[in-house]
């Protein structure tokens, strides 16, 4: 799960999907011919431009008006679709596990990364399909949380745990 949510992952991603819409047509001749020698996109320049910051992303892609409502809906579509497909697997995680059924004690989703935190369109979208599918579905408590070494600190304490009592040992 976390690497389908990595920055690295997803701007590798965008820059695929875009250059299958210059592919197609959708995009202008000289923004087309840019896209397809692109080696990649870097999920910063993505994000800025989907979080109205663009610092120079269309201009180095040489957009022109329609070309800038192509990219910003492919890369919007694909940030939600993201978005969607992580709120679904966490949903399964927290369904399976028993966990958030209250308010009081709502499952705990921790992130360290920078995509949640960096990338305020992914954040929106996620925490949107969260609330729609875990909260509105399955009646499920969440809040996300940010922490360094996470994946670390998790696996310790799944080394330390038993698996049949949930007791450290």
């Amino acid at each position: 799960l976390e690497k389908m949510t990595s920055g690295a992952y997803l701007g590798q991603l965008m820059g695929l999907t875009l250059q299958g819409a210059a592919r197609a047509g959708l995009l202008s001749p000289d923004c087309a011919d840019v896209v397809r020698s692109l080696s990649g996109l870097h999920l910063r320049d993505a994000g800025a431009l989907l979080d109205g910051q663009d610092d120079g992303l269309l201009r180095r892609l040489r957009a022109g008006a329609e070309d800038a409502e192509v990219i910003e809906a492919v890369l919007g579509g694909l940030t939600a679709r993201a978005a969607g497909y992580i709120a679904a697997a966490l949903t399964a995680v927290m369904v399976t596990g028993d966990m958030g059924r209250s308010p009081e004690r709502p499952a705990a989703i921790m992130t360290e990364g920078s995509t949640i935190l960096k990338f305020a369109r992914y954040n929106r979208d996620l925490r949107r399909e969260l609330g729609a599918l875990c909260g509105g579905v399955y009646s499920r408590y969440w809040r996300i949380a940010h922490g360094t070494d996470a994946n670390l600190k998790g696996a310790a304490a799944a080394v330390l745990m038993d698996a049949d009592s949930g007791r450290v040992l």
